[in-house]
């Protein structure tokens, strides 16, 4: 085994929350992976739409619930001020031809005699702030209706919103999310590409934007975490770079420990608390087979910048290694073309962790770690 020397640096401060750069056209529930966070605006810029100042109150914290029948009216409210303020399109956006009746119906449970599409309503203050709706079929999630009140623009909420939206779809097993953007809101369909939607259909000027949802699982303990390890370990082949994120104590160097099991890795596994990096020989044939070499075993929980992390020539090794990062995201994902995301969470007030496999953006990755893949290593628990 090989380490190396951790510098004195300082605890890695967060990075910049992407949902910091919503667009001023979508909505957004706060979720744990998108704390919704306020940006700086002039008081005395009044909203386009909906009278009343732009809000810049940064203590309002958003709450975000399932919207019921009864807050059509307010979901109303949000959509035909966040629709009604952009530029005039032809034809009309459909949405600002919905009504109290069409949106209660549309959120009323399909027993009673709905459409039981899954809606959200964002609140601040009691206020309506954003709204989407969020509906199924087969094991496709479409989101439609997505605004965000001209009041509360340009703090987060839009972007959190897709967050919640992603993570409510991959939590009912759907296997793709899509939503239809119109071709002449340039700048809407960057926000949704930057968020992994890519097109897959035109029809005039509506564009078809399609993303990839995560695999869920839900691991009991320390040993199920183990296990999964040791099966991402045995999909695995040289080059991949798995990223794995979570707070203290989540379970990510159990993770590691397991990967470093199914790699037939002889010594502990341990994570990299002092060092930042261990190097561990793999032994497992199979692995050797698939081009693995070794785990490169990282910590980048006190490097504050991704620079910081090329400068432990991690790429020289990559090739012919498993390289395992903790504390990687928002750092490490430019290192690798075949990288995968592990976000390992703790669910308040339950037993156990949460666990979201994704691959990386990447025509590479989304390859290596396709949805077939990941599911594999899932029911193989």
């Amino acid at each position: 085994m090989r380490s190396t020397r951790r510098s004195s640096l300082p605890a890695r401060r967060g990075a910049a929350d992407p949902a910091d750069a919503a667009p001023v056209v979508a909505g957004a529930p706060s979720t744990a992976r998108a704390v919704v966070r306020a940006r700086a605006t002039r008081a005395d810029i009044r909203a386009r739409a909906g009278g009343g100042p732009v809000v810049t109150d940064r203590s309002a914290t958003p709450v975000t619930r399932a919207a019921t029948v009864s807050d059509a009216p307010a979901m109303l409210e949000v959509i035909r001020a966040a629709f009604g303020a952009r530029p005039p399109v032809d034809p009309p956006a459909a949405a600002l031809g919905e009504t109290v009746e069409s949106l209660r119906t549309t959120v009323l449970p399909a027993a009673e005699g709905g459409q039981g599409q899954h809606g959200i309503l964002v609140e601040i203050e009691g206020e309506p702030a954003g709204t989407l709706l969020l509906s199924f079929e087969g094991d496709a999630a479409r989101i439609a209706r997505v605004a965000v009140h001209p009041r509360f623009q340009r703090q987060g909420i839009a972007g959190a919103m897709v967050v919640e939206a992603i993570r409510a779809a991959a939590r009912a097993g759907a296997a793709t999310l899509e939503l239809v953007a119109r071709v002449e809101f340039d700048h809407v369909v960057r926000f949704w590409r930057r968020r992994g939607f890519e097109e897959v259909a035109r029809s005039g000027p509506n564009l078809t934007l399609r993303r990839a949802l995560p695999v869920v699982v839900q691991i009991a303990d320390a040993d199920a975490m183990h296990r999964l390890g040791a099966r991402l370990a045995r999909v695995a082949g040289g080059g991949d770079l798995l990223i794995a994120s979570g707070d203290l104590g989540a379970g990510k160097t159990t993770l590691s420990q397991g990967i470093g099991a199914g790699l037939g890795v002889v010594e502990a596994v341990i994570s990299p608390t002092f060092v930042l990096s261990r190097v561990h020989a793999a032994t497992d044939p199979e692995a050797l087979a698939r081009g693995i070499r070794r785990l490169v075993h990282v910590d980048a929980y006190r490097l504050g910048s991704a620079d910081e992390l090329w400068d432990l020539d991690l790429v020289d090794t990559m090739a012919d290694s498993l390289t395992v990062i903790e504390w990687g995201e928002g750092l490490a994902e430019e290192l690798s073309d075949q990288v995968l995301q592990v976000l390992i969470e703790r669910p308040t007030g339950a037993e156990g962790r949460t666990v979201w496999l994704e691959a990386g953006a990447t025509p590479t990755a989304r390859q290596r770690w396709s949805r077939q893949v990941l599911t594999g290593v899932v029911e193989s628990l």
